[in-house]
């Protein structure tokens, strides 16, 4: 339980054009000119930290099922439901049942993920042709947005792994075009974060969302950047690498071990709940420790308080546990984009 949940793919349609015999009948005359092309934006300041709050906010959306996913498949949890069985079925491989690639487990995150992506291209976009900026704020939305570009990538690739993720910046369809193998997406999900590293640097930011407050200047988002930079590096083996980026991150050896960029939740109307939280002792759908976590952990390990003993075991489908997940204790608690305790 190291991880907060700490691996799955899409098919691609292609469309058949038929041109019909009848055109050859048309009239003769002259085709009308087409009509003109919409005028270029424009975006002010304001306009672009409204795409920069909402890309932010957005990173937030279909969390839960990311990490139900990723954690039953990672035999962390269990997830007990009355009305899905595919989340004992499916993810933990019951008798000859496999992963398929079109449902909800797969498609929910993985479209959550592309939206923000694309959101982000068009926040850079925007940003770059904008005569209504300074050229330090154009350089402060381009960084943010290819920082978290690069973590939404990096999100679907920790989720499908060896089947690679689509990688089209282009376009305005990042979820199409040739898959990318996971070494070639991890070498640029890595550029990306030294791009926006290089951009960030010196820029003025857009006022962000709460959770990001203590890194809401270039410095300190640059720590953030450093910090997801480590996390490649990481796993592309590269460990000089991952220890530069690592000093240059919010990684505090004597610090906080939650400290770190937050998704923030609240009950103000507009905003939406924590959509990991489930109360304690629920009868009907439950997310609960894997039975290892408890057997397996080291006495005085006091990671045993992520999770709390239930006045009565749950099963389903042939599978108990005893203890709730407890990392969310109200609904509005912040989920972590990357922790110290992570850095350490």
């Amino acid at each position: 339980m190291q991880k907060n949940y700490p691996v799955l793919k899409t098919l691609v349609a292609t469309a058949l054009l038929v041109l019909g015999l009848q055109a050859c009948k048309k009239d003769k005359k002259a085709d009308p000119p087409p009509p003109p092309a919409p005028p270029a934006l424009n975006l002010t300041k304001e306009q672009l930290n409204e795409l920069t709050t909402s890309m932010v906010l957005d990173m937030r959306l279909s969390l839960d099922t990311y990490f139900d996913a990723t954690g039953i498949t990672g035999r962390e949890i269990y997830r007990f439901s009355p009305t899905e069985v595919r989340y004992t079925t499916d993810l933990l491989g019951s008798g000859s049942v496999t992963l398929s690639n079109n449902q909800f487990y797969i498609t929910a995150p993985w479209q959550a993920r592309y939206k923000v992506v694309k959101e982000a291209v068009n926040i850079i976009v925007e940003a770059g042709r904008s005569t209504r900026i300074t050229d330090a704020e154009k350089r402060g939305y381009t960084g943010i947005a290819k920082t978290i570009l690069a973590h939404e990538l990096l999100m679907n690739l920790n989720l499908t792994n060896t089947n690679g993720i689509y990688i089209n910046l282009l376009g305005g369809r990042p979820d199409s075009a040739t898959v990318v193998p996971a070494p070639a997406a991890l070498d640029s999900v890595a550029r990306f974060l030294d791009e926006a590293k290089v951009v960030l640097t010196g820029s003025a930011l857009p006022p962000l969302p709460t959770g990001f407050q203590d890194y809401s200047d270039a410095s300190g988002f640059i720590k953030i950047n450093r910090a997801l930079a480590a996390r490649v590096a990481v796993y592309r083996q590269q460990w000089a690498a991952a220890l530069t980026a690592l000093n240059e991150s919010f990684f505090n050896l004597n610090g906080d071990p939650n400290a770190g960029p937050k998704h923030a939740f609240a009950t103000f109307q507009g905003d939406i709940l924590n959509p990991c939280f489930i109360t304690k002792n629920e009868t009907e759908n439950v997310r609960l420790a894997h039975p290892s976590f408890a057997t397996g952990i080291t006495a005085g390990d006091d990671r045993i308080g992520k999770t709390s003993l239930r006045t009565s075991t749950k099963s389903q489908d042939g599978l108990s546990s005893n203890r709730d997940i407890w990392i969310y204790p109200v609904n509005v608690t912040s989920i972590p984009v990357v922790r110290n305790e992570e850095l350490y």
